[in-house]
């Protein structure tokens, strides 16, 4: 069963469904899937682009957790405030601050499975996300910013523009329109020259911490903090300078050593 319910504010559309899904179960049709194939702000090219990038994170949000299988957004189009833009060469290959909040919470879905979702008294909306052994949030507060009280463990939390905050230990956050994905529980390692341990994201320097989940490598083949341990085997021996050769003379970007962003005669 198609339905375009164009509302206001994507948490309108809960309510909307709930009387849709009631007339057709009325009719003996309550089996038919609903698929929400038309809605959006924006697709004249006026509004806020702040408001849009807001309203679609928040869309695709709950049209999962009302359980409607197909959700598409009205319009993908360089009219749009969704959409691509021409740069200085003539390529299509910008995009609006929506288009890029449209991606990111594809990423933040993909690969997860929704435990929850729901809002408190005060008006602020959590859905929980599990995905690789952890229990991750997203927050969002439609009616303006607002305080909540974060996991004794959350580590990060990433906007819809593509950036991240490390949360440092702090017990709360502030939470406005524009969803917030909170992660929970991660962990990976920390350099410190050549020592390594396992923290979490903000008890490390940023240029230190190798990643979410990367492991320090047992004593006889550190890994991540060990950069001549170039194929990470057996440890440090004869074969990573081969390795290294191999990489530098096909400028492989594993032969910048330096970390300099190019394969240059510095690397050796």
């Amino acid at each position: 069963i198609s339905c375009h319910f164009y509302s206001d504010a994507p948490e309108d559309d809960l309510a909307k469904s709930r009387v849709l899904r009631s007339l057709l179960a009325r009719y003996g049709l309550s089996g038919k899937p609903l698929w929400h194939d038309e809605a959006g702000i924006g697709y004249d090219g006026t509004g806020d682009p702040a408001a849009v990038a807001a309203y679609v994170g928040r869309a695709y949000i709950l049209n999962w957790a009302n359980h409607i299988p197909m959700f598409a957004w009205y319009a993908w189009s360089e009219r749009s405030l969704l959409g691509p833009r021409q740069g200085p060469t003539g390529s299509w290959n910008l995009l609006t601050s929506p288009a890029v909040a449209y991606g990111q919470v594809k990423l933040w879905l993909q690969d997860a499975t929704m435990s929850s979702c729901g809002s408190d008294p005060q008006g602020r909306w959590t859905a929980s996300l599990l995905r690789d052994g952890h229990t991750d949030l997203v927050a969002w507060s439609p009616a303006g910013t607002t305080t909540l009280a974060l996991p004794a463990n959350a580590t990060r939390a990433r906007a819809l523009d593509g950036t991240s905050t490390t949360l440092n230990g702090q017990t709360s956050l502030t939470i406005g329109p524009a969803p917030l994905l909170i992660e929970v529980g991660r962990t990976g390692a920390c350099c410190t020259g050549t020592s390594c341990s396992i923290t979490a994201p903000g008890s490390c320097a940023p240029a230190n911490y190798r990643g979410d989940g990367v492991a320090c490598g047992p004593p006889a083949n550190p890994t991540a903090c060990c950069p001549v341990n170039v194929n990470g085997i057996g440890g440090v021996t004869v074969q990573d300078l081969f390795d290294f050769l191999g990489f530098y003379f096909v400028a492989d970007a594993r032969g910048d050593f330096n970390q300099s962003g190019n394969v240059t005669v510095q690397d050796i």
